[in-house]
C-alpha cells in the first residue's frame, strides 16, 4: 500500500513538473521573441546592411493586376551612403520598369528610365497631350529614354538644393520608422504568437487585423501606392476614379472594406550571425494579395559609386521641354549649314552651338543654356526654350553668322564659324 502510495505522488509530481516546463515554454517563447524583436528593429539603424526582398503584389479583382517587385536595398554607411533598386515585372515575369536611387558623397541620383515615363505619361496620358499625340501620329512607345537624350545618359543628378530638401524628409522618415515594432502587446501576442524550431509566426485573422494595418503596411514599405500605381496602369485596366482613390488612401481604403474573411500573417527569423528573414503575407478580399519574402544581411554592403552617365537635373528638364515642343509645335527644318560652333565676333567667351539633330546651347564659358532650333524656307532661325521662342533672320557669308531680331528689331549680332 506504502509503494503504491509512493508510485501515486511520483506520478503526480512527474505530471505537475511536465505542467511546470510547458508553462515555461510558453513564456519562454514570449520573452524570446520580445527579445528577437528588439534585435530585428535595431536592424533597421545598422550602418552596413543588405536587404533584398521578393514581393508579389496584387489587386483583386482587376484582371492582370500583378506585380512582381525585387526591392534592394544597400546601405555602405548609413542614410549617407545608400543605393536602392526596384526591379518590377508582370505576371509573366517580363520586365516593365526599374528604379534605382544612389545617395553617395552628397548627392543623390535617379535613374531615367524610371522617372521618365510618370512624366510623360503626366503630359501625353490623357486629354489634350493624348489627342497631340494621335494627331501627329506619334506612339507612347517610340518615346523611349533612347529617342529623347539618346542612350549617353542613365541618371539624374539632382541639384543640392534638392539634395538637401530630400535629405531632410528622408532623415526625418527614417528616423520616425517603427513598422511591426512593439505593434502587439503582451496579451496580444500570447494569442497570436507561436514558434516553430527558430522561426516566429504570428498570425491574425478577421476583424483583428484591423489595428495592425497601418504598422503592417509600413514593415511593407507600402503606406502608399507611389511604386505600383504608374506600372499597374500599363498592364492592367484601372479607371481613373479607382486609381485615385487608391493613390489618396491606400491604408484607409483596406480598413473600410470588409475584413471578415482577411488575415495576414508574419515570420521572422535568425538564419545565421547576421543573416536574418521575414516573410509576411496579406489577404483581403476583393482588396489584395501580397506576399513578401525578405532577407537582411548584416556588415557586408558593397560601396556605393556614383553612376558616371550623368545629367544634371537642369539638363534634364531642359532637353525633356525641348523634345516635347519640337514634338507638338516644330514643323521646320534644320540648315545643315548651321551645325557646328559659332563664337560672337566682339568675344570669343560667348558662343552659339547647333546640333544636327535640331538641339542646341548658348552661353558664356561655364553658363549655357539649351535650346532646340529649326530653320524655314524664307531664312528665319526660330530657337525654342520650352514654351518661349526667338525668331531671328539668319544669314552666313565666308563663316560669318549674322542674326537679326524679328522680336526685338534693331538687334543684330555676328557670329564666327570656329568648328
Amino acid at each position: 500500500m506504502k509503494q503504491l502510495k509512493k508510485k501515486t505522488v511520483l506520478v503526480i509530481l512527474t505530471i505537475v513538473l511536465v505542467g511546470a516546463f510547458a508553462a515555461c515554454a510558453s513564456d519562454t517563447t514570449l520573452e524570446d521573441y520580445l527579445e528577437f524583436e528588439a534585435e530585428f528593429f535595431a536592424l533597421h539603424n545598422e550602418t552596413n546592411r543588405t536587404r533584398t526582398a521578393e514581393i508579389r503584389f496584387e489587386l483583386l479583382g482587376i484582371e492582370d493586376a500583378v506585380l512582381y517587385v525585387t526591392d534592394t536595398l544597400i546601405l555602405a554607411d548609413g542614410v549617407d551612403e545608400t543605393a536602392q533598386l526596384f526591379h518590377i515585372r508582370d505576371q509573366d515575369g517580363e520586365y516593365i520598369s526599374e528604379l534605382e536611387l544612389r545617395i553617395t558623397d552628397g548627392k543623390f541620383f535617379m535613374s531615367i528610365d524610371s522617372l521618365l515615363p510618370a512624366l510623360l505619361h503626366s503630359f501625353f496620358g490623357a486629354g489634350e497631350g493624348a489627342m497631340a499625340l494621335e494627331f501627329l501620329g506619334i506612339s507612347r512607345d517610340d518615346m523611349t529614354v533612347e529617342n529623347i537624350f539618346g542612350d549617353s545618359y542613365t541618371h539624374i543628378q539632382f541639384s543640392d538644393n534638392m539634395m538637401l530638401g530630400m535629405d531632410e524628409d528622408f532623415q526625418e522618415w527614417w528616423d520616425s520608422w517603427v513598422g511591426l515594432y512593439e505593434a502587439f502587446t503582451e496579451e496580444e501576442l500570447e494569442s497570436y504568437l507561436s514558434r516553430s524550431n527558430d522561426v516566429f509566426r504570428i498570425e491574425v485573422h478577421g476583424e483583428y487585423i484591423e489595428p495592425f494595418i497601418d504598422a503592417l503596411l509600413e514593415e511593407l514599405s507600402l503606406e502608399s501606392l507611389n511604386l505600383m500605381l504608374f506600372p499597374l496602369t500599363g498592364i492592367s485596366d484601372i479607371g481613373d476614379y479607382f486609381l485615385a482613390e487608391l493613390d489618396d488612401d491606400f491604408p484607409r481604403w483596406l480598413r473600410d472594406s470588409d475584413l471578415a474573411d482577411a488575415w495576414f500573417v508574419v515570420e521572422r527569423s535568425k538564419q545565421s550571425a547576421n543573416t536574418y528573414s521575414q516573410n509576411i503575407e496579406l489577404y483581403i478580399p476583393e482588396r489584395v494579395s501580397i506576399i513578401m519574402e525578405a532577407t537582411i544581411v548584416v556588415g557586408e554592403s558593397p560601396p556605393i559609386s556614383a553612376p558616371s552617365r550623368v545629367l544634371t537635373e537642369h539638363e534634364f528638364e531642359s532637353r525633356l521641354e525641348i523634345w516635347i515642343m519640337n514634338l507638338l509645335f516644330a514643323n521646320g527644318t534644320q540648315n545643315p549649314e548651321l551645325v557646328g560652333t559659332w563664337v560672337w565676333s566682339d568675344g570669343d567667351n560667348f558662343a552659339y552651338v547647333f546640333e544636327a539633330d535640331g538641339r542646341g546651347s548658348r552661353g558664356f564659358i561655364g553658363e549655357t543654356y539649351t535650346f532646340s532650333w529649326e530653320t524655314t524656307a524664307d531664312g528665319i532661325l526660330v530657337l525654342r526654350d520650352g514654351p518661349f521662342s526667338e525668331h531671328w533672320m539668319y544669314m552666313i557669308h565666308d563663316d560669318v553668322l549674322t542674326i537679326s531680331s524679328l522680336d526685338t528689331p534693331g538687334m543684330v549680332f555676328s557670329y564666327i564659324r570656329v568648328e
